[in-house]
């Protein structure tokens, strides 16, 4: 079995035998909370395969475990690096049993005093990174398969200041409970969508 993971603004993916994971110091944190990060090495994964957009995060892993890992510094902004993850997928044939999508990105302040090109970035990051990487993974997913996406609290209610990046949020929520219900036959689920409360204060 492969698992795959994707964490936010670093990636990391897993396949049970393999691994991707891509974080910040405080999603490393976030992701040891909630996946009982300190115990990975007590299980059934080969190796690591670790996605993220420096070394310095990657080097950070490769301190936090023991097990064999392969290093790749891609940034998910780029269709470029998605089709190499494509052509990874394809050449291993992977079983994903767990997708973690988190990476992505903010910019608050008043409507004009962030420039239109920031804004469409966290539009084409966090909601078209995020359906790409969903959608090249499934058909490696099999029956027990679980996908995990990283939202936020701003994904409920419009906020002021933060108006596009609340609103990928809502999109990253209304998606996944939508596509869950597409992939119960398949018996491939979500997880509950993580919602970092204070993902603002580190």
């Amino acid at each position: 079995t492969k698992q795959l993971i994707d964490l936010k603004d670093e990636v990391y993916i897993s396949l049970n035998k393999l691994s991707f994971f891509r974080a910040r110091n405080f999603h490393i944190k976030l992701f040891k909370q909630y996946f009982k990060f300190e115990k990975i090495d007590e299980t059934e994964f080969d190796e690591i395969w670790a996605i993220s957009l420096s070394e310095s995060g990657l080097n950070h892993l490769k301190q936090e475990i023991k097990k064999p890992i392969k290093t790749f510094v891609w940034n998910l902004a780029k269709d470029e690096n998605l089709e190499k993850y494509n052509a990874l997928l394809k050449a291993n044939k992977p079983n994903i049993t767990w997708l973690i999508n988190c990476a992505g990105f903010g910019k608050f302040g008043r409507y004009d005093q962030i420039p239109v090109n920031d804004l469409t970035n966290m539009i084409n990051v966090n909601c078209g990174a995020l359906v790409k990487m969903t959608q090249l993974s499934i058909p490696y997913m099999n029956k027990g398969g679980r996908i995990v996406q990283i939202a936020s609290v701003a994904a409920f209610q419009p906020i002021p200041y933060i108006a596009v990046y609340g609103a990928t949020k809502a999109f990253v929520l209304s998606y996944s409970r939508a596509l869950n219900q597409e992939l119960k036959s398949r018996k491939i689920y979500y997880d509950n969508n993580i919602l970092p409360l204070f993902d603002w204060f580190f």
